[in-house]
């Protein structure tokens, strides 16, 4: 029962992190990302602490490092846009990803 009692509490926390970053405005991350070359944030205003060596609970860890992989990602996204144009060229506003899901536990929450 425990082991089935994990599995859950994993989906949920993929369903919230799924959530999240499915929620983001794409062309908004494009355009933060290229005012951030031009001035760089305080890890404070983007909701970082610093990583500390020992901590008190599981949601101290969780405060630390959930808002530092949600920059990640979104590193990792802008980082995929150019280097996608640094090979196809740049793309026109209407092009539109279509991806296919084969798991049918994973439904969007629209549906």
């Amino acid at each position: 029962m425990a082991i089935e009692w994990n599995l859950i509490e994993e989906e949920g926390c993929l369903h919230r992190f799924y959530k999240i970053v499915l929620g983001w405005d794409y062309l908004r991350l494009l355009k933060e990302s290229s005012k951030k070359n031009k001035t760089t944030p305080n890890a404070k205003d983007l909701g970082m602490k610093q990583v500390k060596d020992t901590y008190k609970d599981v949601y101290d860890y969780l405060a630390t490092f959930e808002p530092l992989l949600f920059e990640e990602v979104k590193a990792q996204i802008v980082q995929g846009k150019d280097e996608e144009e640094a090979v196809c060229g740049p793309t026109d506003a209407w092009t539109l990803a279509v991806f296919q899901c084969p798991d049918s536990r994973l439904q969007p929450a629209f549906a």
